[in-house]
């Protein structure tokens, strides 16, 4: 997985296809695959050759969102999450698969807006 910036147009879209969050007709054009790979090979390039700062632990609480049939991401991969803070994790879990904001993006940011502070 960590190579799929490098991998070949058509093995990429394949990605895309599995992964659910990209109707298979778009990749079929080509205009439309020259428009959108460049950006996903550079997403995928970014997930394979970042590294975190050792001393980069955040000082506030986190919150992670989940599609609970992710087969990319883990509930256990998810919950790394409270290495890389002092504050709480919070781990929420969405009906569906990686796209699952997609399927109800309003119970999202409601979820989202719940937990910011309000400061008046």
């Amino acid at each position: 997985m960590r190579d799929l910036h490098l991998r070949t147009d058509d093995e990429l879209c394949a990605e895309l296809i599995e992964l659910g969050g990209t109707a298979p007709e778009l990749l079929r054009m080509p205009e439309m695959r020259e428009f959108i790979l460049p950006v996903v090979r550079g997403d995928y390039r970014l997930l394979a050759e970042y590294g975190p700062r050792a001393d980069g632990r955040l000082a506030c609480p986190v919150t992670a969102f989940i599609g609970t049939t992710d087969h990319g991401v883990s509930l256990k991969g998810v919950e790394c999450w409270s290495d890389w803070t002092t504050g709480s994790l919070d781990v929420v879990q969405f009906p569906g698969g990686h796209f699952y904001l997609s399927e109800n993006p309003a119970r999202l940011i409601r979820d989202v807006i719940d937990r910011l502070p309000i400061r008046e």
